[in-house]
């Protein structure tokens, strides 16, 4: 992911490559926190394909997805 965000990176001036790689790292921060409060729920919501996919099933189960926890934890 991190590498991924630093060659994105490049095609927005407005964009540096150490912010691009902190965010690649902090993209799924909230998954953590799902994995930490809700183990056992979140392994069986992870079992299944990844992607919009599994944000969708997050959704249903927590009320939001993992990119959104994350967001709104790290804006706290």
């Amino acid at each position: 992911m991190t590498t991924a965000a630093s060659q994105l990176a490049a095609l927005d001036e407005d964009v540096t490559n150490h912010n691009a790689y902190t965010g690649g790292l902090l993209a799924d921060v909230g998954m953590l926190v799902f994995a930490q409060f809700h183990a056992e729920a979140y392994t069986e919501l992870c079992n299944a394909p990844h992607g919009p996919e599994l944000i969708e099933r997050e959704r249903e189960r927590f009320g939001c997805g993992h990119p959104t926890l994350g967001a709104q934890l790290l804006q706290r």
